[in-house]
């Protein structure tokens, strides 16, 4: 175990996570799935680490990768070095209902006995809404308080259900209530709305503020709706998710 101190610990990190594929657990070394201990109910499909009830009961169960609990270690018995990871990466997302929207990815490089996720504490204030999904277990859409670059808070809208949630709202449009063709530039740099709730733009400056903060952002984009009185699909969905791009800003 890794800590002395084991005794005060009700859970630990043993190393397992469904981060990549919903439902599809893996040990961060690599190794088979082929052993499970799962307690009566669990696996939460709602949370997406792996802690063993280690000193009383051995049963496991899923929680919020961002708790903080002790951890078992697996030491190699032929030397003194912990078993290592290379570097991984999870996107981080952003979505939009109607429009789009951006954020960053968690990378971890951790030997195998560190927690699934980080070993740094939470960040006292969110920086985006994949933040509070993360440390703060928030999976109800609603309107939430980030501060991205540490300058001051502002409201957004967080989307915690759609494709696995943790997507920072920048635009909504749910009907004809608020118009954006007419609006000037200063409008849209700042940013408008009849509550984020309803149907909003988030402003420029936050979007370049929550799009360059991190490395690397996804993109995802929601339609739903066809408005041409000729078409065959006139409740139609429609949806799109990239990542891995950049822009080149033409003078």
């Amino acid at each position: 175990m890794s800590t002395s101190s084991a005794t005060v610990c009700d859970q630990f990190w043993i190393g397992g996570n469904d981060i990549e594929q919903d439902g599809q657990f893996t040990w961060v070394d690599g190794s088979p799935w082929e052993y499970v201990k799962w307690a009566l109910g669990q696996p939460d499909s709602t949370q997406q680490c792996v802690s063993s009830n280690a000193r009383i009961t051995g049963q496991w169960k899923t929680e919020s990768c961002g708790i903080q609990n002790c951890f078992i270690c697996e030491m190699f018995m032929g030397g003194l070095s912990s078993t290592s990871l290379p570097t991984t990466t999870t996107p981080l997302t952003t979505a939009a209902m109607g429009s789009a929207a951006a954020n960053p990815p968690i990378t971890t490089a951790a030997p195998a006995c560190s927690p699934p996720i980080t070993t740094a504490a939470p960040p006292a204030t969110m920086t985006d809404c994949k933040d509070w999904l993360i440390y703060r277990g928030a999976h109800t859409d609603g309107i939430y308080s980030i501060n991205p670059d540490g300058r001051g808070s502002f409201n957004v809208f967080c989307d915690m259900t759609t494709d696995g949630g943790g997507w920072t709202v920048f635009q909504k449009r749910i009907n004809g209530e608020l118009s954006f063709y007419d609006k000037y530039w200063y409008q849209y740099k700042a940013g408008f709305n009849n509550g984020l709730e309803n149907n909003f733009w988030l402003g420029n400056d936050h979007i370049h503020v929550l799009s360059t903060k991190d490395a690397n952002v996804e993109l995802r984009i929601d339609f739903w709706g066809d408005r041409n009185p000729s078409t065959s699909n006139p409740n139609g969905y429609w949806w799109e998710k990239r990542n891995n791009f950049s822009g080149t800003i033409v003078s």
